[in-house]
């Protein structure tokens, strides 16, 4: 007997870019070196494109990493409730028991993937946050059927160009949201879309295109198995 297979979510990868392919930094971001993206008009709005381009019935993920230089860790006020759901992907270990109180402070249902070493030191556990395990090197696919178990149906990622192309690798991403910043960086060592990891061709269908402001192009793919 055959087993159907298991499901996953249905993903899309949102990418902020240059024209030449670099990705952008954020205000949040303390450790970039490159500080004339901050000079540029929308650029500091940029991550909140990523939640004006997510569908509202959809889960936002993003990285520990991310989080951790947004500094919730070291956040202490009491935030504004969010009615939304969030993800984060703590692979490396970035948020700390503060950080992740603080972050279940701020949304409806807080879904971390990360290591129970981390989970255990957690004392007090917040009733929306939802734990799944990961472990170092372990397939992503595992990680999007949890999701999928645990009732999350569709997931906007935002992450890194190592993890952009883990996903893009294990053929996880449905669909492609770009924003394309008008900027050339041209920097040698500035992150590109993806690193590191080589896979196989992905063709892409275009299936939206728009300009938007301050000379921004929003482009939507649809990403061919």
């Amino acid at each position: 007997m055959t087993h159907a297979p298991k499901k996953r979510p249905e993903t899309t990868l949102f990418l902020s870019v240059s024209v030449d392919g670099r990705i952008t930094s954020h205000d949040s971001d303390p450790f970039d070196t490159d500080k004339t993206w901050k000079d540029q008009p929308g650029v500091r709005a940029i991550l909140q494109r990523f939640y004006d381009f997510s569908d509202p019935h959809t889960c936002s993920l993003t990285t520990g990493l991310a989080m951790k230089k947004a500094g919730v860790n070291f956040r202490v006020e009491t935030p504004q409730k969010m009615n939304v759901p969030l993800i984060v992907f703590d692979a490396e270990k970035d948020l700390t028991p503060r950080g992740m109180l603080y972050l279940s402070q701020c949304v409806k249902h807080l879904y971390i993937i990360g290591y129970s070493s981390v989970y255990k030191k957690l004392k007090k556990k917040p009733k929306n946050l939802i734990w799944i395990p990961y472990e170092k090197r372990a397939p992503l696919l595992e990680v999007m059927q949890q999701l999928h178990t645990r009732g999350v149906r569709a997931v906007v990622m935002h992450s890194a160009g190592l993890l952009n192309a883990r996903w893009i690798a294990e053929g996880l991403v449905d669909h492609l949201t770009v924003i394309v910043a008008p900027l050339l960086v041209g920097k040698n060592g500035t992150s590109m879309l993806m690193d590191t990891i080589p896979f196989s061709v992905r063709p892409l269908t275009l299936v939206e295109t728009r300009a938007i402001s301050d000379s921004y192009l929003f482009l939507r793919y649809d990403v061919e198995k």
